[in-house]
């Protein structure tokens, strides 16, 4: 910012650059989540915005047992409620659902993911690897199928594990966009 003006209390400067928006995190941040019967979705879209996400991308999987089909706008509500709650000035984009496959073919940025069986690697060394933009993508009850594991493997998406339980779908939605963002920003 360079000073423009100086008068009795008041300042105005001119802003020459902006390299982070205030509240934004350096991770540009993705979730792909499958949706989930309940207002549990509604849950991970409010925390999911909290955290700051860029896009919210409803998944349709194998063990998916809700479909989307009318729920976009209320999800968009919820967004805005949580994005004036924490005093963001963006809203995530939330997307129409997709369906696993699309997803791993055309997902933005290095996609992760949680596998609850296979080789995993830590989460803070594959954000450290991944880029600036990410997309985390959380599996139903019961996490992805084997083959959509081999299928987002495949797309070159990396499998990753917080810790040794196995967490709802909420929790691991949160647990996995705040810890990309702790490793995100501590590079």
């Amino acid at each position: 910012v360079r000073l423009v003006s100086l008068e009795g209390d008041t300042a105005i400067g001119e802003i020459l650059e902006v390299c982070v928006e205030a509240g934004e995190s350096v991770c540009h941040l993705h979730l792909a989540a499958a949706m989930i019967k309940g207002q549990r979705f509604d849950t991970i879209v409010e925390k999911a915005t909290e955290i700051g996400v860029h896009a919210i991308h409803p998944l349709t999987t194998a063990r998916s047992v809700v479909k989307g089909e009318g729920k976009l706008e209320r999800w968009q509500r919820v967004a805005l409620a949580a994005a004036k709650q924490c005093g963001l000035n963006t809203l995530p984009e939330i997307r129409e659902p997709i369906t696993l496959d699309a997803l791993a073919t055309s997902g933005p940025g290095a996609m992760l993911f949680g596998d609850l069986a296979g080789d995993t690697i830590p989460l803070a060394a594959a954000v450290q690897s991944a880029g600036r933009t990410i997309t985390i993508l959380v599996g139903p009850e019961g996490g992805f199928t084997e083959a959509e594991c081999a299928t987002l493997r495949e797309a070159g998406a990396t499998p990753v594990r917080l810790g040794p339980t196995v967490l709802r779908i909420e929790t691991a939605a949160v647990a996995l966009l705040a810890g990309c963002l702790a490793a995100g920003d501590a590079q």
